[in-house]
C-alpha cells in the first residue's frame, strides 16, 4: 500500500490538480470548545504574502493534499471514505503502513468520534535517520451548522465544523539515544455547502501540543488561515508594514539580537527598526523538529519574547529568531534546557 501511495504521489506531482484553493489570509487562532459553538469569528486577520503557507488540492476523485506552513499532508479518497496516508516537508517524510480511516463521505452534521490506530515510518533530519510513529486518529463534527464571520460585514451561513485529532508518539535518534516525543495535533476545518462536497474548506486551523511525562500538554504552535474573499484584501491589511524593508538593516538587527536561557525560560531580545513586522521565535532540535513557537508584531523599538520551555526534556536545543515574509535568514543559537 505504501509503494502504491508513493506511486500516486509521484504521478500527481507532474499533473495539475483538479481543484486548488490557496489560503493567503492568516487569522488569529480561535480558542475554547469550538465544536460546541454556533458562530466563529475570523475577523482578526492579516494578509500573508507567501501564498505557499496554506493550500488545498484535490487530484481527480482519489487524492487530497493540504500544505500547511511548509508541511504537506496526504489523504486518499476511497469510495465513501477519507483516509489519512502521511505527511512530509523538506526535512521529514513519514507515511502510514496502511492508510488510517478518517470519516465517511459526504460530510454532514452530527457527532462522530472514530478512533483509528495507525503505525507510520519514514526519515527525518534531511533524510539522515529513520523515524517511526504510532498513534490514534479521532474525527468529530459539530452537532449542527453555524455561521462564520469571514470579515466585518462578510458572514457565511450554514457552515459545518469538523475536527481531526491525532495522538502520536514518535521515536527517532537523538545523540545515539532513543528519544520519544508525544504530540497531539488538532486540525479544525470549516466547510460551506460546496466545501462539504469538494472537501475544500473555508478555513483551517491547526494546533500542535506537546505531552510531557506527567501527561500535561503545552501548545507548541497554533495557526489558522482562510481564503481571500471579494474585497477582503483591503480590510485585512491592518498589520501590513507601511515602510519598505531594507534587508541589510533587518539582518543587522537580527544579528544583534540576544538569546538567554535560565534553564527553563528562553528570553530573546531584539530591536527591529520597522513597525508591523511579525517577529518569530522558535525552539527546535538539531534535526529541525519544531517544539515551541512564539510570534510578536514589531513596533519599531526594542522587544522581548519569552518562551516557557518547562515542558521540554533537559538537553540541547536551537533557538531561532526571524521575521516572516522577508528573505533574511533567521538567527540561530544553541541553548541548554535544564529541568530543576
Amino acid at each position: 500500500m505504501k509503494k502504491l501511495l508513493l506511486s500516486i504521489i509521484l504521478t500527481s506531482a507532474v499533473i495539475s490538480p483538479a481543484r486548488e484553493a490557496v489560503l493567503p489570509i492568516a487569522v488569529a487562532p480561535l480558542e475554547g470548545n469550538l465544536l460546541g459553538q454556533s458562530s466563529w469569528d475570523f475577523s482578526n486577520q492579516w494578509i500573508v504574502d507567501d501564498k505557499a503557507r496554506m493550500s488545498v488540492c484535490t487530484y481527480g476523485d482519489s487524492l487530497l493534499t493540504e500544505t500547511f506552513d511548509g508541511r504537506r499532508f496526504w489523504y486518499e479518497i476511497c469510495n465513501d471514505s477519507l483516509l489519512y496516508s502521511g505527511e512530509e516537508d523538506r526535512l521529514t517524510s513519514i507515511f502510514l503502513d496502511s492508510p488510517a480511516f478518517v470519516t465517511r463521505l459526504p460530510l454532514d452534521a452530527g457527532k462522530e468520534n472514530v478512533g483509528t490506530d495507525f503505525v507510520a515510518s519514514g526519515s527525518g533530519g534531511g533524510r539522515r535517520f529513520d523515524v517511526s510513529e504510532r498513534g490514534i486518529l479521532f474525527f468529530s463534527k459539530s452537532p449542527r451548522t453555524g455561521i462564520m464571520i469571514a470579515a466585518a460585514g462578510d458572514t457565511v451561513g450554514n457552515v459545518l465544523l469538523v475536527r481531526e485529532r491525532r495522538h502520536v508518539a514518535a521515536s527517532f535518534p537523538d545523540d545515539s539515544v532513543s528519544y520519544d516525543s508525544r504530540l497531539i495535533t488538532e486540525t479544525y476545518r470549516w466547510y460551506d455547502s460546496e466545501g462539504i462536497a469538494t472537501l475544500v474548506p473555508l478555513a483551517i486551523q491547526r494546533t500542535v501540543s506537546a505531552v510531557s511525562l506527567s501527561n500535561d500538554t503545552s501548545v507548541v504552535s497554533s495557526a489558522a488561515y482562510l481564503p481571500e474573499r471579494c474585497g477582503q484584501r483591503q480590510k485585512a491589511s491592518t498589520y501590513k508594514p507601511t515602510d519598505a524593508v531594507d534587508d541589510k538593516a533587518l539582518e543587522s538587527a537580527l544579528n544583534a539580537s540576544t538569546v538567554s536561557c535560565d534553564g527553563t525560560t528562553v528570553a530573546i531580545r531584539t530591536s527591529i527598526p520597522y513597525a508591523g513586522l511579525t517577529v518569530t521565535a522558535d525552539i527546535m532540535d538539531a534535526a529541525g523538529r519544531l517544539y515551541l513557537h512564539e510570534s510578536m508584531l514589531s513596533d519599531g523599538t526594542g522587544m522581548t519574547i519569552d518562551i516557557d520551555c518547562s515542558g521540554l526534556r533537559s538537553g540541547q536545543y536551537i533557538a531561532a529568531i526571524g521575521v516572516e515574509n522577508t528573505s533574511v535568514a533567521p538567527k540561530k543559537e544553541i541553548i541548554i534546557i535544564r529541568q530543576r
